[in-house]
C-alpha cells in the first residue's frame, strides 16, 4: 500500500539518522525550503555518504558494533520493511536509482498527531514517479490527487489521516497528508530555511556533520508546560526551560575513524560560562574524571541562583550542614579551580580540589569553618596542616583508610583525599593531566573553537562502576562489550555571539 509505503521512507530517514550515516555539509537549506516556518522539530542526514565520512561511519560501526558494512546491514533492513509492505519494490531495484545525498524530518506540532513528513532529494525524479506508479499499482484503495498544482498519492485514514506521497520539485516528500501538504505550501512560500531562528541555531553547529537537529525550544517549553503534572514540578520544568532554551535549539553529530562528536546549541550563556581552559589538564595524571571551572564563585552563584529559580531551596542549606561553609559567603573569594577523581579501589582513590582565592583573609576563615565543622563529627580525628600549607588541618575517619586533608598554600584552598600526602599532591602533582597522551587527544578532538570543561578516562570509569553496583545490572551486562572499546570522554564549551555550544567527543580506541 502506499500507505506503508510512505511510512518505510519516513523509516528510511530514522534508519539512518540513527546509524549515523551522514556526511556533507551542516543544514541543507533546500531540504529546510520543504518545512513550514514554524517547524517545532526538524532533522537532517545524509544518506548516502562518501569519502572520509564514509570512512568515519566503516571505522566507529566496526570498532565499537562489530559491523564490518553498515550500509548493507541498513538495506538490509529496509528491503524487510518493503518486503512486508508488500509493494513488490527493492531497495536495489526501485530507491537507489533515483536517491540523493540527502534526507530530512519535520513535525508540524507538539500536539498530538502532529503532521509529520520525511523528505528526500532526487536525481532523478522520472525514477522517483516510476517508484511512486509501481507502489501505488500494488496498493488497492491508492487515491491519485492534487493539491496547489502538485500531483500525489494518498492512501488510508487514522488518527493522524491519510498518508500522502509525491514529487514536489525535486524530492520525494512522504508523510501525513496534512505534513505533506504543508511541505507544498512551504516549497513555495515562507520556510524553515527563511526562518532566523533557524539560521542562527544551525550556524552554530559544526558544517561538516552526520545528522543534524533543530528544536524550537520555546514551542517546546510550552508543551511540556501544558502537561497534566504537579503544580510544582511544571514551575521546576517551565523555570528549567526558560533558563536553558527559551529559544531554539540544534544539535549537529560528527565523526571522524577514531572519535564521535555531539554538539549542542542553546540559546543562552550559562554554558558559555563553564569555562575550564588549562584547569582541565592541572590535575594529576593518574585522574580519570578531571572538571575545571574558571571563577568558580561565579559558577556556584549561578547555581545557587538556578536551584532556587527550580524551588530547591535546600541546596544552600544542605552545603552549609556538610561544610560549616555558608556558599554565599564563599563566592566572594573564589577564583579558578579543579577538581578530579583518581584510582579504582579504596586502597588507590583519590579525590582533590583546588580552588584560587582573591581574598586570603576570608577563604582562610572559610577553611576554619571548615575544620570546626569536621570536628564536630565524633569519628573524626584531626590532625596538623597538610605539609607546606600556611594553615588547615588533616583528618581521618574510620570509613577511610585515607587520609583527609585541607590547606590554605598562599592564594590556594586544596581540599583532598588519598595517600600520601594528597593535598600536596593535588596541588602539584609529579606529573600533570595535560601531559597523558589520551587527554592530550581528547583536546586536539575537541577542537581549538572549544574550551575544555571535563575529561573523563572511561576504563577506569566503567571498572568504578561496575564495582558500585553496574556489574549486575543487566542493561549494563548487554551494553558492556560496546562500552569497553570508548577510551575517553571530553567535554568543551564555545560562544558565539548570543549562543553557546557545549560539544561532547567520545574517543574510541
Amino acid at each position: 500500500m502506499i500507505r506503508r509505503a510512505a511510512i518505510v521512507l519516513a523509516a528510511l530517514v530514522t534508519l539512518l539518522l540513527l546509524a549515523g550515516c551522514g556526511g556533507g555539509s551542516g543544514s541543507n537549506d533546500e531540504l529546510a525550503s520543504l518545512a513550514p516556518a514554524n517547524a517545532p522539530v526538524y532533522v537532517e542526514s545524509v544518506v548516502r555518504p562518501e569519502g572520509a565520512q564514509r570512512d568515519a561511519i566503516d571505522s566507529l560501526a566496526s570498532r565499537v558494533g562489530g559491523i564490518d558494512d553498515p550500509g548493507a546491514a541498513i538495506v538490509e533492513q529496509l528491503d524487510l520493511l518493503l518486503s512486508e509492505s508488500r509493494t513488490d519494490t527493492t531497495y536495489e531495484d526501485d530507491i537507489a536509482p533515483w536517491l540523493g545525498e540527502r534526507g530530512a524530518l519535520f513535525v508540524g506540532s507538539f500536539g498530538a498527531n502532529p503532521p509529520f513528513a520525511a523528505m528526500f532529494e532526487s536525481t532523478n525524479t522520472g525514477a522517483t514517479e516510476d517508484f511512486l506508479k509501481k507502489a501505488a499499482a500494488s496498493s488497492p484503495g491508492t487515491k491519485q490527487e492534487t493539491y496547489d498544482g502538485v500531483p500525489y498519492y494518498s492512501s488510508g485514514s487514522g488518527e493522524s489521516g491519510p498518508v500522502a506521497i509525491g514529487v514536489v520539485g525535486d524530492f520525494l516528500v512522504a508523510g501525513t497528508l496534512g505534513g505533506f501538504k504543508a511541505s507544498v505550501d512551504a516549497s513555495q512560500g515562507d520556510s524553515l530555511a527563511d526562518s532566523s531562528s533557524f539560521a542562527s541555531a544551525t550556524s552554530s553547529v559544526p558544517d561538516d556533520n552526520l545528522g543534524l537537529g533543530y528544536v524550537d525550544g520555546e514551542q517546546a517549553g510550552k508543551a511540556l508546560s501544558a502537561l497534566p503534572t504537579d503544580p510544582l514540578q511544571a514551575t521546576v520544568v517551565r523555570s528549567a526551560l526558560q533558563t536553558l532554551a527559551n529559544g531554539p535549539v540544534a544539535f549537529a553529530v560528527s565523526a571522524t575513524a577514531d572519535t564521535a562528536a555531539v554538539d549542542v546549541s542553546l540559546p543562552t550563556g550559562v554554558v558559555a560560562q563553564l569555562d575550564g581552559g588549562e584547569l582541565v589538564g592541572q590535575s594529576p595524571a593518574d585522574a580519570w574524571l578531571s572538571v575545571g571551572f574558571q571563577n568558580v564563585g561565579g559558577v556556584l552563584g549561578n547555581v545557587l541562583g538556578a536551584a532556587q529559580a527550580l524551588r530547591i531551596s535546600a541546596l544552600e542549606d544542605r552545603i552549609k550542614s556538610l561544610t560549616g561553609v555558608d556558599p554565599k559567603d564563599a563566592l566572594s573569594w573564589m577564583h579558578n579551580g579543579h577538581g578530579f577523581v583518581g584510582g579504582t579501589s579504596k586502597k588507590t582513590i583519590a579525590i582533590g580540589g583546588v580552588v584560587g582565592s582573591t581574598d586570603p583573609n576570608a577563604s582562610s576563615k572559610a577553611v576554619d569553618s571548615f575544620r570546626k565543622r569536621f570536628g564536630q563529627d565524633a569519628d573524626a580525628k584531626l590532625g596538623p596542616p597538610p605539609h607546606g600549607a600556611d594553615e588547615g588541618f588533616s583528618a581521618s575517619a574510620p570509613e577511610s583508610n585515607q587520609a583527609i586533608q585541607v590547606g590554605q598554600f598562599g592564594d590556594q584552598v586544596v581540599a583532598a583525599l588519598g595517600p600520601g600526602q594528597p593535598a600536596e599532591d593535588a596541588l602539584n602533582p609529579r606529573q600533570p593531566l595535560a601531559d597523558d597522551p589520551t587527554f592530550q587527544g581528547g583536546i586536539d578532538a575537541l577542537g581549538s573553537d572549544s574550551s575544555p570543561l571535563a575529561f573523563v578516562s572511561l576504563t577506569p570509569f566503567f571498572t568504578v562502576a561496575e564495582k558500585g553496583g553496574s556489574a549486575s545490572d543487566p542493561n549494563y551486562v548487554a551494553a558492556k562489550p560496546y562500552l569497553r572499546k570508548l577510551d575517553y570522554l571530553m567535554v568543551g564549551t564555545a560562544r558565539d555571539g548570543n549562543r553557546s555550544t557545549a560539544r561532547f567527543v567520545v574517543g574510541v580506541k
